[in-house]
C-alpha cells in the first residue's frame, strides 16, 4: 500500500469520525433544545394550573360573599317587615273611636267549672268590626285572656301560658297578631300539637291555639284539664276549643297583644 493510499484512508477516517462528532454535537444540541422546550412547557402548564387555582379561589370567595350578602338582605327584609307590621299596628284605626259597650256586652258570664270543650263565657263573642281598636290583654298571673276596648273588658277567655319555672315561659311585652296561622300542627319534639293556631311573635313560634292534641288528632285530656288553672305550655297560649277557633277565624291581623 502506498503512502498516498494511507493518507487518503486517514483523511476518510477523520471525515467519518468528524462527521460523527458533528452529528453527535447536533443531536446534543437538539436534546438541549427539546429539554428547554419541555421545561418551558412544564413551567407554562404549572403557571396555567396556578392561574386556574387562583381563579377558582376567587370564584369561591365571590360565591361566599354573595351568600352572605343574600343572608344579610333577607335578615334586613325581615327586620323591615317587622318594623312595618308594628308601624301599621300603631296606626290601626287610630282615627276611629270605639263605641261605648252595652252592659250586656261587658257582663261577666264565665262558665264555672271550666270546660275546655266550650266557650269560656256563656254569651256571644264581641263584634271586632264594631270595636276597631279592640286589643288583647294576657294575664299570666290570672291565666286569662281579656278582649279589651280601651280599659273595658268585653270578653274573658280561660288560658294556659308557658311554664316559666322550666324555662318555657310565654314572652312578656307588647306584640301584634301576625299573618301566620293554620288549622292544625304537630310538633314531634314536644310530642303535641293543636288546632286553630294564630301567631303573635317570631312568625310561627309563639301562638294562640287550642288545648293540645296527640299526633292522631285526639285531645290530650290531662293537659286540657289544666286550662285556666296553671301554666302548662312550652310558651304558647292555650285556649278552649271554641275560643281558639273563634280567635283564629276572627281576630284581625296587627291586633295589639299585651302580655304581663
Amino acid at each position: 500500500m502506498s503512502l498516498k493510499t494511507i493518507a487518503i484512508g486517514v483523511v476518510s477516517a477523520l471525515v467519518i469520525v468528524g462527521g460523527g462528532v458533528v452529528a453527535g454535537k447536533t443531536l446534543m444540541d437538539q436534546d438541549t433544545n427539546d429539554n428547554a422546550a419541555s421545561s418551558s412547557t412544564s413551567i407554562s402548564t404549572q403557571s396555567s394550573s396556578t392561574s386556574s387555582s387562583d381563579a377558582k379561589s376567587s370564584s369561591d370567595l365571590a360565591s361566599s360573599n354573595k351568600a352572605k350578602a343574600d343572608k344579610d338582605a333577607a335578615d334586613k327584609a325581615k327586620a323591615d317587615k317587622d318594623a312595618d307590621d308594628k308601624a301599621k299596628a300603631d296606626d290601626q284605626d287610630s282615627t276611629k273611636t270605639d263605641p261605648q259597650p252595652t252592659p250586656e256586652e261587658t257582663a261577666n258570664k264565665l262558665r264555672n267549672p271550666i270546660d275546655w270543650r266550650l266557650s269560656s263565657e256563656d254569651k256571644p263573642y264581641p263584634d271586632v268590626n264594631k270595636y276597631p281598636n279592640l286589643w288583647i290583654h294576657v294575664s299570666i298571673a290570672q291565666q286569662r285572656v281579656f278582649l279589651m276596648t280601651g280599659n273595658t273588658v268585653l270578653y274573658t277567655m280561660y288560658c294556659s301560658t308557658g311554664m316559666e319555672q322550666s324555662g318555657d315561659g310565654t314572652p312578656r311585652g307588647t306584640f301584634h297578631i301576625q299573618k301566620e296561622q293554620g288549622l292544625s300542627f304537630y310538633n314531634p319534639t314536644a310530642q303535641g300539637g293543636a288546632y286553630n293556631w294564630t301567631s303573635f311573635h317570631n312568625h310561627g313560634e309563639f301562638l294562640f291555639h287550642s288545648v293540645p292534641i296527640y299526633m292522631n288528632g285526639q285531645y290530650i285530656l290531662s293537659e286540657a284539664a289544666k286550662l285556666g288553672k296553671e301554666e302548662a305550655s312550652h310558651g304558647c297560649i292555650r285556649l278552649s276549643v271554641p275560643d281558639a277557633k273563634w280567635f283564629h277565624d276572627t281576630i284581625k291581623y296587627n291586633t295589639k297583644v299585651v302580655i304581663d
